[in-house]
């Protein structure tokens, strides 16, 4: 049986890890524009899922997003988040 190693390990987060984290160029996905939709997006989430609806949506990389709307195996595809909130309070989600 050997003994256990008790060396220190190297310094942690000196690697590539911390120049990926920055998302302050202007190509990232997280842009400010991206954001006020992507809060939009899980409020809307949020709201829904507390009534028993799942939301979700495609990826918009190339087309804009869509939007659909489930539940109890029924599907309801929406344009966007005016349509998906105009929806949420026809069903009766609180706002």
């Amino acid at each position: 049986m050997s003994a256990p190693n008790v060396e220190a390990p190297g310094e942690v987060g000196t690697g590539r890890a911390q120049e990926q984290a920055n998302t302050n160029n202007g190509d990232c996905a997280g842009t400010a524009g991206d954001k006020q939709a992507d809060k939009t997006f899980a409020t809307l989430r949020a709201r829904l899922a507390l009534a028993g609806y799942t939301l979700t949506r495609t990826d918009a990389r190339d087309c804009p997003a869509r939007y659909s709307v489930l539940r109890w195996n029924m599907a309801r595809e929406l344009p966007d988040l005016v349509a998906v909130d105009a929806f949420a309070v026809r069903v009766g989600v609180a706002a």
